[in-house]
């Protein structure tokens, strides 16, 4: 089965700055992978069946195999946030 995830996903700048004003740290990049994850996860691969993914979107690929050679979700968060955490 082949896969093109087309998407390139952001917060709605509205509720981003309605917690970031609230002093609630927003993780952007993790919002977006979750999303990419769980539709790859939608797919005959939660069967144990083969895939090919096809993600046009340099930011979205980055992510994604940041995370296949990640061991903890503090591997994905920016170092700028690590500190504020």
């Amino acid at each position: 089965m082949s896969l093109a995830y087309l998407c390139n996903v952001f917060h709605n700048p509205l509720i981003k700055g309605y917690f970031e004003d609230r002093g609630i740290t927003v993780y952007e990049e993790l919002h977006a992978l979750s999303e990419m994850i769980q539709w790859v996860w939608r797919s005959q691969i939660r069967d144990s069946k083969p895939i090919k993914a096809f993600i046009p979107s340099e930011r979205m690929r980055s992510l994604f195999i940041r995370w296949l050679h990640s061991t903890s979700v503090f591997d994905l968060i920016e170092p700028d946030h690590r500190q504020a955490a």
